[in-house]
């Protein structure tokens, strides 16, 4: 019994952690990109950007 729930366990951590992997490699392109088009915009004009936008990224 207990052999069968610390297999269950071990699948459940490995897909979590595999899952998590998978996301964080997604979620790092997007904010390379994310970082890399704002100073462009913001030199080019600030206000036309979307004010969510300009309020959710930091000044720097």
């Amino acid at each position: 019994m207990g052999q069968s729930l610390n297999a269950e366990m071990d699948f459940v951590i490995e897909s979590t952690l595999l899952v998590i992997r998978i996301h964080q490699r997604f979620v790092q392109r997007l904010l390379v990109r994310l970082v890399w088009r704002l100073p462009v915009e913001w030199l080019l004009c600030n206000s036309t950007l979307p004010p969510a936008i300009r309020r959710a990224a930091p000044l720097k």
